[in-house]
């Protein structure tokens, strides 16, 4: 699935963070590991990384929940 950013964030410690390449922010649950598809992300309407203490996560991160990041 290809997406414009992953973001970890403590806040919500079971969650990761991501924005679709249509500007969408969405979330999903980080257990079991696996191949993310659509039907695991729900919407996290209104949530912005900034002030959230979210960082981009790690390359492996994408590498392992089959996540593409797009040129911007």
């Amino acid at each position: 699935m290809k997406i414009k950013i992953l973001y970890e964030t403590p806040t919500m410690p079971n969650h990761m963070v991501l924005e679709t390449p249509d500007g969408r922010i969405m979330g999903f649950f980080i257990t079991p590991a696996r191949h993310i598809t659509e039907k695991d992300l729900h919407p996290f309407s209104g949530y912005q990384a900034k002030g959230k203490c979210a960082v981009e996560a790690q390359p492996y991160f994408y590498k392992m929940y089959g996540l593409e990041k797009t040129q911007n």
